[in-house]
């Protein structure tokens, strides 16, 4: 492994750590508001899209996308973030996100959470995912998040999140704080 690749494998190491300690405190947050009956986000955790991952999402009645194809782009790409949101031992949602050529965005090439109705972090798989990728953002130095191709029945949900159309494009800009 050449010290480029190690460069981007410690950031999307220290990405998905920083994202999983975020949901851990987003819990903390919403007990010490009082809010105690909602999600326990203290069992979310982001690993990278490994076998294990693979398998689960085989196990998903559904799948929109070949997610073997994307750990054969991570291995071409190693600047790529490979995310696998995990709820205790359920496959919640997988992402597949690459800086583009100057690092200036993040690209958000898949992102699929799982059908079933009734997982555990149903409704906030996009959400935490995006906590995730902020944080490889800003590793990255990047300015903005986008989303390549959404599928129309999604954009609102992502204008929810505070994506907005810029020359055509749905952006979010990285926040730094």
């Amino acid at each position: 492994m050449s010290i480029n690749e190690a460069k981007w494998l410690m950031y999307a190491t220290i990405a998905r750590k920083k994202a999983t300690e975020l949901a851990h405190a987003l819990h903390a947050d919403l007990e010490a508001q009082g809010f105690h009956s909602l999600t326990d986000f203290r069992h979310v955790r982001f690993e990278p899209i490994d076998r294990v991952a693979l398998a689960a999402v085989l196990e998903w009645e559904t799948h929109r996308f070949e997610w073997e194809n994307a750990q054969l782009s991570k291995k071409k790409n190693p600047k790529a973030f490979d995310l696998a949101l995990w709820f205790s031992d359920h496959l919640c949602g997988l992402c597949f996100a690459e800086p583009n050529g100057s690092k200036t965005l993040v690209k958000i090439m898949l992102l699929e959470g799982n059908p079933n109705p009734l997982h555990p972090l149903k409704g906030a798989v996009a959400t935490l995912i995006i906590i995730a990728i902020n944080q490889y953002a800003k590793l990255c130095h990047s300015k903005a998040i986008e989303v390549v191709e959404p599928l129309p029945e999604v954009v609102p949900h992502y204008e929810a999140l505070g994506f907005q159309f810029e020359n055509g494009k749905l952006v979010l800009p990285v926040d730094w704080a």
